[in-house]
């Protein structure tokens, strides 16, 4: 195992933290608008979208979401720079393959989305946000 690759534990944590403030957002805005109800809104695929432009354009600008940025995370292109924008998306549109949740159990380095968008998740002395 590659010793500048980000744990599993610190990816599990960070994504727990980006989808708490994605859930928060999403939970919020039927106090907001009069009408909206939650299921309505989680029905919809609305936080899966937001997640991905979230994720997506945090990646590409800063090389990580808040949560990665407090677990001293950050996403890398294969050549050890900043990801593409293209690699940003495909990267957290892929997280959504049914089965790419599982792709971590089988002890490997990198997990799926990290292998289709040919991108790193890599430790960081830093915060990057």
């Amino acid at each position: 195992m590659n010793p500048n690759l980000g744990s599993r534990r610190l990816r599990w944590v960070a994504v727990v933290i980006d989808g708490t403030v994605i859930n928060c957002v999403f939970t919020t805005l039927p106090e907001i608008f009069n009408g909206l109800s939650v299921e309505r809104i989680y029905y919809s695929g609305a936080p899966v979208m937001a997640y991905i432009i979230y994720a997506t354009l945090m990646e590409y600008k800063y090389q990580a979401t808040l949560g990665k940025a407090i677990c001293k995370i950050c996403i890398e292109g294969r050549d050890g720079l900043k990801p593409t924008l293209f690699q940003a998306f495909l990267r957290n549109a892929s997280k959504f393959i049914p089965f790419e949740i599982v792709s971590g159990l089988w002890g490997r380095d990198k997990l799926l989305h990290d292998i289709i968008a040919n991108t790193n998740v890599i430790k960081t002395p830093r915060g990057n946000i």
